[in-house]
């Protein structure tokens, strides 16, 4: 089942919830990348779709109404699975580095790790290995 419209755009919640933190539509705005006019304008819209005002807006800041409040309280957790989901597809995507700490006799580091090292490297690329070195009883 679809989304209804007032509650599929989360970027018009989420400015929401920056305003409510923030107590500026403006500052909002800036938080999110968009000028004043722009977060105003989803904000508005944002309103009309939910069929009440969200904000008292004044010279002193923005509030959220009690409106503003309940919906807020209800849109914050959402938000928050909407910024986990994201997290964890960037992570699909992003270049994983991991780190190996190697230690071995003077022998194996001199004649058998360095074969090994390859063949990690080839098998595994995005694992950064460090060696240490020494006699057998220090390692």
């Amino acid at each position: 089942m679809p989304l209804p419209p007032h509650v599929a755009d989360l970027t018009s919640i989420d400015l929401l919830l920056s305003v409510a933190e923030l107590g500026s539509i403006g500052r909002a705005g800036r938080a999110h990348g968009m000028s004043q006019p722009a977060a105003s304008a989803r904000i508005r819209a944002l309103e009309r779709r939910v069929g009440a005002p969200l904000l008292k807006r004044g010279a002193r800041g923005t509030v959220l109404t009690e409106f503003g409040e309940l919906v807020a309280s209800w849109a914050a957790p959402v938000v928050r699975s909407a910024e986990d989901l994201a997290t964890a597809i960037a992570t699909l995507h992003a270049e994983r580095v991991g780190h190996v700490q190697i230690a071995a006799s003077q022998t194996v580091a001199e004649y058998l790790l360095p074969r090994w090292l390859v063949t990690l490297h080839t098998l595994v690329p995005h694992i950064v290995p460090s060696l240490t070195s020494g006699n057998s009883t220090v390692v």
